[in-house]
């Protein structure tokens, strides 16, 4: 398969979040990306967080635009940032990025942020919800085992 120049999108479908990205080698940065979220180290730790949370299954990497002339590929990045208003990237990579670009959306940005991590504290309320529930079934099951031998 050819490799080709692109800008990219990883998009995490439970929450309609994406990530958008740009290479010369869009095969290799996405064998790149996969590799760095499996084994817990992406660089976007917001992606990386996201990624833990749901689950390789809730996201899909696509190509945005097939770029011919490299020299372009910040630039389409840019405006696909821009066009979608992607959350996952913009936090930290934006500025970085595109230090002269003024922060976009912040109240949205803030909303979702917030979402996320009410959706963190959700995940650990249930969690803790799960190992008490599993505890006292645990010791209910212990009940029977000693009656049922006292039978």
């Amino acid at each position: 398969m050819n490799d080709v120049a692109a800008v990219y999108k990883i998009t995490c479908h439970p929450i309609n979040e994406s990530y958008i990205g740009q290479s010369k080698s869009f095969y290799g940065r996405c064998k790149a990306h996969l590799g760095a979220l499996r084994n817990g180290t992406h660089d976007n730790k917001l992606l990386q967080e996201t990624y833990d949370f749901f689950g390789e299954e809730a996201f899909t990497i696509e190509i945005v635009e097939r770029v011919n002339d490299s020299d372009w590929l910040m630039f389409r990045e840019f405006y696909h940032m821009m066009k979608t208003q992607c959350s996952i990237n913009t936090k930290q990579y934006l500025p970085y990025r595109y230090p002269s670009v003024s922060i976009i959306n912040t109240k949205r940005r803030n909303k979702k942020e917030r979402e996320y991590q009410e959706l963190l504290e959700y995940k650990s309320k249930y969690h803790a919800l799960l190992e008490r529930h599993n505890r006292l079934l645990e010791q209910v099951t212990e009940v029977l085992i000693r009656e049922s031998k006292s039978i």
